[in-house]
């Protein structure tokens, strides 16, 4: 979720309150990035784009060793 952390507390209340499941909640991520303390337009994104790339890997891995889960 693109929202700083106030806010993407408030939202994730806000769905809480209207029924969406734990399970649901539990998959968004916020705030969005990985915390390389970005300042500029260009550093968020590149930090948003390395959390992605770590998810995307991630479940590479998991997808063809999935006996090495947990």
């Amino acid at each position: 979720m693109l929202a700083n952390r106030k806010r993407a507390a408030e939202v994730m209340n806000s769905l809480r309150q209207q029924g969406l499941e734990q399970e649901k909640l539990d998959q968004v991520r916020a705030p969005a990035g990985l915390p390389i303390n970005a300042e500029t337009p260009e550093e968020i994104a590149l930090s948003i784009l390395a959390q992605v790339v770590t998810a995307r890997n991630a479940a590479k891995k998991s997808a063809t060793n999935p006996a090495s889960e947990g």
